[in-house]
């Protein structure tokens, strides 16, 4: 549950670091063709129409379901994982709506579940620096899959180094770290 719990905020974090985007992302003219691909399974959320809460109840149960090979004591059991380097069995491809034209793709590996990087505006792949060999064309991030990268050190406890004093437009506080 931690893992998923992870790929939700994941998930959440990374919509917000590239709104907003505007395109018409169709799902098959986001794979390069020198992208050899396992099978992928799409979810898609339109965060304009849909709660929050259904969008998570949603992809916790899709992607536990389609992932998990074996069920202990309700707890779900995820595949062997490939290693970090190599393709995974296959991929959790969310297709996520916002307002108006907003759109981006994100790629979560089947096998731990991990973020792997997400498709933006322009049909352009951006993954975090040890998932660019997956993804073929890829640019690599700037962070770091994990939670200092992600959170910074105000997620730590430790006061931000910096707190900007403005909204965005949409009643968010924008902190820098």
């Amino acid at each position: 549950m931690a893992h998923t719990n992870m790929v939700m905020v994941t998930m959440v974090v990374l919509l917000f670091l590239v709104t907003p985007v505007r395109s018409s992302l169709m799902d098959k003219e986001l794979f390069p063709r020198n992208w050899r691909r396992p099978p992928m399974k799409f979810l898609r959320s339109e965060f304009s129409t849909e709660t929050f809460e259904a969008i998570l109840q949603r992809h916790t149960s899709t992607i536990s379901l389609s992932s998990s090979s074996l069920d202990i004591d309700y707890t779900k059991i995820l595949r062997i994982q490939t290693g970090y380097y190599e393709q995974p069995a296959s991929w959790k491809m969310s297709h996520l709506i916002g307002r108006g034209e907003d759109e981006i793709m994100v790629a979560i590996r089947d096998d731990n579940l991990y973020v792997a990087g997400f498709a933006d505006q322009t049909g352009q792949w951006h993954a975090f620096p040890r998932f660019v060999n997956l993804i073929p064309g890829s640019i690599p991030l700037p962070i770091e899959d994990d939670y200092v990268s992600l959170l910074g050190v105000a997620g730590y406890g430790k006061e931000s180094k910096e707190v900007a004093d403005k909204e965005d437009g949409d009643g968010l506080v924008i902190v820098k770290n």
